[in-house]
């Protein structure tokens, strides 16, 4: 695929390119949390590009997004683990200055920014007829075993 998806971008939105076939996304896929005959040599190279651009955002070189990722997390969901993470130290941080309490309306931005990954076996919160549910733990947990994990 020969040109940078920036250009891609600038040209689609001035009309100068058109999507004759093939599937439209609202945002890039995750690569490595779909099934290979989904992905596209499209998809594939704007998902390289924003992982990219994703890393100079955090500050990071593309390869550390995998470092301290979670187990299954990948490079996309660990960028922007850390860009909500930033803005909740953010939102922290502007709280204590201006010496006001953390308010709904900070954790609500936080949480609409935090990727959640699809869950298929949290069947105990399942809608009828769903395959599976956005789900992440957070803090301090006691698991259905009892065991507690952080």
């Amino acid at each position: 695929v020969g040109s940078y998806p920036m250009d891609w971008c600038w040209d689609y939105e001035r009309g100068f390119i058109k999507v004759l076939g093939g599937p439209m996304r609202e945002e890039p896929l995750d690569v490595a949390k779909e099934d290979e005959g989904q992905v596209t040599d499209v998809d594939r190279t704007i998902a390289n590009w924003y992982v990219r651009e994703l890393a100079k955002m955090v500050g990071v070189k593309g390869s550390e997004l995998t470092t301290g990722s979670g187990v299954g997390e990948s490079s996309l969901e660990r960028g922007r683990r850390l860009l909500a993470q930033r803005e909740a130290c953010e939102r922290l941080e502007a709280a204590d200055r201006e010496g006001r309490r953390i308010n709904d309306e900070d954790v609500l931005a936080i949480l609409k920014r935090w990727p959640f990954a699809k869950n298929p076996y949290r069947k105990n919160v399942m809608q009828p007829g769903k395959t599976w549910v956005f789900s992440d733990s957070m803090g301090i947990l006691r698991d259905r075993q009892g065991d507690v994990h952080l």
